[in-house]
């Protein structure tokens, strides 16, 4: 091939690279601030003497502080700590039903999609606690405890970006491709497109909308957004190991028949 005739097919690869960079940057520049929260509330959390106060110390990172599911990836760790059950609760619960979830889900969406995301956040939360209720304790080396704050924040942070980069490279390759303009009505679609784009819980509602017209699609697209998609699968596979990780996916995929039904 000449270097007349390569030259268009190096600037469009390079558009390509750009705009996938552009937006997978985005997308781990806009989660930055909430996984540095999440990782820093993990690690104070943490501290704490007793398990019980270490489990409530989960419990509001996940459903209060800052109220999206962001922040699981940095606390991500600190739940690992926790009984696999009550973590398994914890993790569905903060990313399908947290405060600013529901209050985006009922504004775009309406009051019918924010009841069926509560449900199927219950019922996906009570499925995973069942598949995780005879697990063993996750490996010592993911749990570990350093007697220094900063070290121990480090860690929280360093497992929460893997997450979030994983899924936002696979996102901005697909953004670039020109994903964001497509209008789909299939719940295959719909289960692949939360999947890997794997959109904060605070904006798959905007995206549902703008990719489905009907609410069994868009409740589809929001619970695999939130319970099967990339970034939860190296966020679970990394602090809980890939045996939990797989029975909470085989979890979340049945969730994800139960939202379509509702």
């Amino acid at each position: 091939m000449t270097p007349a005739a390569a030259k268009p097919a190096l600037v469009a690869a390079s558009a390509f690279a750009a705009r996938a960079w552009f937006y997978c940057m985005s997308i781990i520049l806009g989660s930055l601030p909430l996984v540095v929260l999440g990782a820093a509330g993990a690690g104070l959390a943490s501290r704490l003497g007793s398990a019980r106060a270490r489990g409530t110390g989960a419990l509001a990172l996940a459903l209060c502080l800052p109220g999206c599911d962001c922040t699981l990836a940095g606390a991500g760790g600190l739940l690992a700590r926790l009984p696999p059950a009550r973590a398994g609760v914890v993790l569905v619960l903060g990313a399908l039903c947290n405060p600013m979830a529901l209050g985006v889900t009922y504004a775009v969406l309406g009051p019918r999609a924010c009841l069926g995301r509560l449900l199927c956040g219950g019922a996906c939360a009570a499925l995973t606690a069942f598949a995780w209720r005879s697990a063993a304790c996750v490996p010592a080396a993911v749990c570990r405890h350093n007697a220094n704050l900063w070290e121990d924040c480090a860690l929280h942070m360093q497992q929460a970006l893997l997450s979030v980069g994983a899924s936002a490279v696979v996102a901005g390759i697909i953004l670039a491709e020109g994903g964001h303009g497509v209008r789909l009505e299939s719940a295959g679609a719909a289960l692949l497109a939360g999947a890997l784009l794997s959109p904060c819980s605070a904006s798959d509602p905007l995206l549902a909308r703008a990719f489905f017209h009907s609410l069994p699609h868009q409740m589809v697209f929001i619970v695999a957004a939130q319970c099967l998609d990339v970034r939860r699968y190296a966020m679970l596979r990394s602090c809980f190991g890939g045996r939990l990780a797989l029975r909470a996916f085989a979890m979340a995929a049945a969730s994800c028949l139960l939202a379509y039904a509702v």
